[in-house]
């Protein structure tokens, strides 16, 4: 049995979309911000006989079973992206090229302070919650050549 979850996460987004004869767009920025603190419970509930061949399931007091796994994670995200689609004036508009970028930067920051019940033991064998301290950022391209065909045309 899970504790109860402690979440907060505000996302922003803004949008901008047009059309124009030839061209679609659409272009944004987001942030989110999220805080999670949560405490795991994972008990087993089902007591098998001797002979391995049947089980009676338990009655558990969930406020004096260990706590498996706590941890605690707040997460910042921003981005921005871009896309559109260009129709040319050439073969009765069944060219269609689209092109995008998105902008990601991640950054997390948190600790998993407890593991099956105990504090998490380090690799050089220190007792000490483990920290999470890790970002990134990335550039998605994408880049799409569409070709409308009649109904009766299988392209691929």
């Amino acid at each position: 049995m899970a504790r109860p979850i402690f979440r907060s996460m505000p996302p922003m987004e803004v949008q901008i979309i047009g059309e124009t004869p030839r061209l679609k767009f659409a272009a944004g920025a987001l942030f989110y911000e999220e805080r999670v603190q949560d405490n795991a419970q994972a008990p087993n509930t089902m007591q098998w006989n001797a002979a391995g061949t049947a089980a009676t399931v338990l009655s558990l007091n969930y406020d004096t079973v260990t706590i498996d796994r706590a941890s605690h994670v707040a997460t910042d995200s921003y981005g921005a992206y871009a896309q559109a689609t260009y129709t040319p004036d050439i073969a009765g508009d069944i060219v269609h090229v689209t092109g995008g970028l998105r902008y990601s930067n991640d950054k997390k920051v948190g600790q998993l302070f407890t593991i099956n019940g105990a504090t998490p033991v380090s690799v050089s064998g220190v007792f000490a919650p483990l920290n999470l301290n890790t970002s990134w950022a990335r550039v998605d391209p994408m880049f799409n050549l569409a070709l409308d065909v009649p109904r009766d045309v299988h392209f691929y």
